[in-house]
């Protein structure tokens, strides 16, 4: 897995899985970058990327993500810190976290106050690292969201569910303003990401995109 990812390094940014690539303006996480997400299957197989490359990365407020599924995703378990209900204290939290880790993927008890969100934003650009946030955040460089989600098994819903298709947006500012539509298997049958189709793999959305906070 570590070889793969690296084969699709983009210089200066944290590497993601090749089929994820598309949904980053920067085809990876840029350091000191927030991206909003609102599937918690989509966040985890974000973190994959840097920690099949060698980095750290920490979970905090998701005490139901199990670690077989999170190994499947492509994350790199022996790599990866768990804070399973950080309260109200998630900025303590994660301003700890951000001093060792490469990624910090939070699901927050509550939008941020905008002082505190620059600052925690300011410690991700002195220690270049990522935020992955399952909630809002205002001036979010992206925002991760699905459009459509189906499950599929034994007789298309009949039976053991195996696979998911999603489309996933993605807008934001800056080079993320213009929307785009990326159908993905998340996870496939194999519990791992992987693309739907890769002639379709970038629509396009109308131009200008309407951006709205994820809930």
């Amino acid at each position: 897995m570590a070889e793969a990812v690296a084969g699709q390094r983009v210089k200066d940014v944290l590497p993601v899985l090749p089929p994820l690539r598309g949904l980053l303006p920067a085809g990876g996480l840029r350091p000191g970058s927030v991206t909003t997400v609102d599937d918690p299957t989509l966040l985890l197989a974000l973190a994959a990327g840097p920690t099949a490359a060698g980095g750290w990365a920490a979970l905090v407020g998701m005490p139901e993500c199990g670690l077989v599924a999170v190994a499947e995703l492509g994350v790199a378990t022996d790599r990866l810190l768990l804070v399973d209900d950080a309260g109200r204290r998630w900025p303590e939290v994660v301003a700890a976290l951000l001093d060792g880790v490469t990624l910090v993927a939070v699901w927050p008890a509550g939008e941020p106050p905008p002082a505190v969100a620059r600052r925690l934003v300011a410690l991700a650009r002195r220690h270049e690292a990522a935020l992955l946030v399952a909630g809002a955040w205002a001036g979010a460089e992206v925002n991760l969201s699905l459009a459509g989600s189906r499950w599929y098994g034994v007789a298309d819903g009949h039976g053991q569910l195996t696979r998911r298709h999603v489309t996933v947006t993605s807008a934001g500012r800056g080079s993320a303003a213009r929307a785009w539509r990326t159908p993905l298997w998340l996870p496939d049958a194999n519990g791992t990401v992987r693309e739907a189709a890769a002639e379709q793999q970038l629509t396009p959305l109308p131009y200008p995109a309407e951006v709205e906070a994820v809930s």
